[in-house]
């Protein structure tokens, strides 16, 4: 449309051009009271989602209780929330999310002496859905982790202990209101743990050494028990399974030795092959699985004094192909460590400091976004290494026969609450300065201007989907690309000439019913705010009075026809203009009110 004035001002302050890097960041969490062993997921628009307990709930006996946070896809907050239940001591495991981007949290509870398991049900705004807490008639109740089904409804996974009792594991189902559908607890068990969905809809449950494979109506199908080396310096998976083509993969650990490898077995639980060993801190590392059938993990290796997170590529055949290291300029001592991939091959990690080793020069986690092709960012960068070396440990993988026991499961009063919570990321280095584009307006009376974003990546920071937009209002109206590093922003600023708002009153009107000049109303071509229209008779008698944003009068008075004649009409009236100013203003005159 057309304007009076309209010029361009290009601001170009800073601009990163690096083929790749607009999407990557590094940040830093300098709070001590952070979440620890955080663990990452993803709305299906690519916003991330955060989950921990805090870590006063972890050194302190006192409830932390769980924090789930929500992040944009540069790493920025969109909403956090802390939930609190009672005054009860809970804890942070899991969190799944659906294909409706319905978010499920898994964790354990603890009141008095008894201890339970929790599931929490929110909607993408964090909004709580549903809340129920469990009993399994057990003294002790770990949780491992869920797992969203495909047919809707959730997994779960853990481990019961009791007095005289040996270690035992659960399996459950929910539906997706959190009612439990069927259950199983079997051993051995040991306490540490993962399960996972399988293609057939059963499951396959790792507990240390032991894997059970389970069908979808939780029928055992087989289970085996991992065997290797002397007894003196047996290695335990700590990681996996994840499924890939024609089996699962797991990792296996020597917690003294600081050394670990990975292994396949088929989908009867049949070893296919192994890997070298590499060198690790004793976390498990968390495994991806790339597009070319790859698997990606994410760990620590063991340096001088401090742990560096990790990146290994593992081929479909069990050969480690890659491994690099983060380099930053900070220091970090990282405990936990989990990754998520998402679109355009950029990879999220979040890190969270060792409580052991936590210190005030150190950081208290990380959260890093990367391309799986780039070697660098603007404060970060990967260094290649080796730390491989032969693995000769034989391999065992015998059959074993678990034994069931009965499945008890009870609801427990429950009601949890949303607490505030200030969760933020620092900045860890200089950031490029946005490319600002600014566009200045001068609209004139009843023009408009209709703006077009140059491409798909632009959106408008107030959440308007329009484009092109019709802006009509004066104020400065923004739109950026996602480029977390260096934003091309689009500046909007509308200003509009201060335009009056005519009125109109007809001098006469006709109440006949023809559709026609039937009412007696005021006409103007700025938006109303409001009008009080009020009638009089030739001796000033009121015949009509009404107050709202279009009053308008019929010709009646009592319900009956008004005589023919002359009358005195009074208008006061607030209306608003096209440059959003309110214009109050009021008119004195005769209308003559014809009847044929």
């Amino acid at each position: 449309m057309k304007t009076e004035i309209k010029h361009t001002i290009l601001l170009l302050l800073w601009l990163y051009t690096a083929s790749g890097y607009a999407q990557q960041y590094f940040k830093l969490l300098e709070k001590s009271d952070v979440p620890y062993e955080q663990k990452i997921a993803r709305f299906s628009n690519g916003d991330l989602l955060l989950g921990g307990s805090p870590i006063r709930g972890k050194t302190a006996s006192q409830n932390g209780g769980l924090n789930i946070v929500r992040l944009d896809q540069c790493g920025n907050t969109i909403w956090t929330k802390n939930f609190q239940w009672k005054e009860n001591f809970i804890t942070f495991k899991d969190f799944s999310i659906n294909s409706d981007n319905e978010i499920y949290v898994y964790g354990t509870a603890y009141e008095g002496m008894s201890e339970y398991i929790y599931l929490l049900k929110l909607d993408p705004k964090g909004k709580i859905l549903a809340f129920k807490v469990f009993h399994f008639g057990t003294v002790d109740n770990f949780t491992y982790n869920i797992s969203v089904l495909p047919n809707g409804g959730l997994m779960a996974y853990g481990l019961l202990l009791d007095y005289n009792t040996s270690k035992r594991g659960f399996l459950t189902v929910f539906d997706d209101k959190l009612n439990n559908r069927w259950g199983k607890v079997f051993a051995p068990f040991e306490s540490s743990g993962e399960a996972i969905v399988t293609a057939d809809q059963g499951f396959l449950c790792r507990s240390s050494l032991y894997t059970f494979k389970f069908s979808a109506a939780g029928d055992l199908q087989w289970s085996s028990i991992f065997e290797s080396g002397a007894m003196s310096s047996n290695y335990f998976p700590v990681a996996g399974p994840i499924a890939v083509a024609g089996g699962y993969v797991f990792e296996a650990i020597q917690s003294e030795r600081q050394e670990a490898f990975f292994y396949k077995i088929d989908e009867q639980g049949q070893l296919i092959w192994k890997s070298e060993f590499f060198k690790t801190s004793i976390r498990a590392a968390d495994l991806l699985l790339l597009d070319n059938g790859e698997l990606l993990a994410m760990y620590n290796h063991p340096g001088s004094g401090e742990n560096y997170p990790s990146q290994l590529w593992l081929s479909p055949s069990g050969k480690i192909t890659r491994q690099r290291r983060l380099i930053i300029e900070q220091s970090l001592q990282t405990d936990a460590v989990y990754q998520s991939l998402g679109p355009k091959r950029l990879v999220n990690v979040i890190g969270t400091q060792d409580l052991k080793e936590a210190r005030a020069d150190r950081y208290a986690g990380f959260l890093l976004q990367a391309a799986l092709d780039s070697s660098q960012g603007r404060c970060f960068r990967w260094e290649d290494f080796s730390s491989t070396f032969a693995n000769s440990i034989p391999i065992v993988i015998q059959a074993q026969t678990p034994s069931f026991f009965p499945f008890n499961i009870r609801n427990v009063e429950s009601d949890i609450n949303p607490v505030s919570l200030d969760y933020t990321f620092a900045e860890s280095c200089d950031l490029g300065l946005e490319k600002l584009i600014v566009q200045d307006s001068l609209l004139a009376c009843g023009v408009n201007w209709s703006v077009e974003l140059p491409n798909a990546s632009f959106f408008w920071e107030d959440g308007i989907p329009d484009n092109p937009r019709v802006l009509d209002r004066p104020g400065i109206y923004r739109a950026t690309d996602y480029n977390c590093i260096a934003p091309t922003v689009y500046e909007y600023q509308v200003n509009r000439q201060t335009c009056p708002c005519p009125v109109f009153l007809p001098s006469a009107f006709s109440p006949n019913g023809d559709g026609h000049n039937d009412l007696l109303e005021l006409f103007s071509n700025c938006d109303t705010q409001q009008i009080e229209l009020s009638v009089y008779d030739r001796w000033g008698n009121q015949v009509y009075q009404s107050k709202g944003t279009k009053p308008a009068w019929d010709g009646t008075f009592r319900k009956n026809p008004a005589e023919r004649g002359v009358y005195l009409v009074t208008v006061r009236y607030q209306l608003l203009n096209d440059s959003g100013e309110v214009q109050e203003g009021s008119l004195l005159q005769n209308v003559l009110l014809v009847r044929e």
